[in-house]
C-alpha cells in the first residue's frame, strides 16, 4: 500500500490506521522506504482485471522516481482476476528480462537515446 509522509510516520511509530479492522505492521521496501503491511484481511473483493506482482528488486536499476517499473524486478507475475477469482497466473519474468536487455547501456537503443539526449542538452 502506498503511503503519504504522514501515514509513513504513523506506521513507523506504530500508530497506523486500521483497514477493514486489521492494523498493519511496518516493513521497509527494497529501497528502504517504510510501508504498511496488512495481513489476513479476509475480505472478498469482486475485482475484474489484472495485476502485476513483482519480487526481487534489482538494486542496481534503482532510480529515485517513485514507483519502480516491473522490468526492474527479477520475478514478475501477471495475475488475472474475474469477479474476484484468480483465473490465471502468468510468469512475465522472461519478458521483463527482454526489456532489460533492450534498454541495457550496451544496446544500440541506449546508444541512440544517449546521443539524442546529448545533442538536445549540449553535454
Amino acid at each position: 500500500m502506498s503511503l503519504g509522509l504522514k501515514e509513513k510516520l504513523f506506521v513507523k511509530h506504530g500508530r497506523a490506521r486500521d483497514f477493514l479492522g486489521v492494523f498493519p505492521h511496518s516493513r521497509n521496501t527494497p529501497v528502504g522506504h517504510p510501508s504498511a503491511v496488512y495481513e489476513q484481511l479476509k475480505h472478498f473483493v469482486e475485482f475484474t482485471g489484472s495485476l502485476l506482482t513483482a519480487n526481487k528488486f534489482m538494486n542496481n536499476l534503482y532510480v529515485h522516481i517513485g514507483f519502480q517499473p516491473a522490468y526492474k524486478y527479477e520475478e514478475v507475475y501477471q495475475l488475472i482476476f474475474e469477479n474476484g477469482y484468480l483465473m490465471q497466473s502468468i510468469n512475465r519474468s522472461k519478458e521483463m528480462a527482454e526489456i532489460r536487455q533492450k534498454i541495457n547501456p550496451s544496446s544500440k537503443f541506449y546508444e541512440q537515446w544517449h546521443l539524442t539526449w546529448k545533442e538536445k542538452n549540449g553535454s
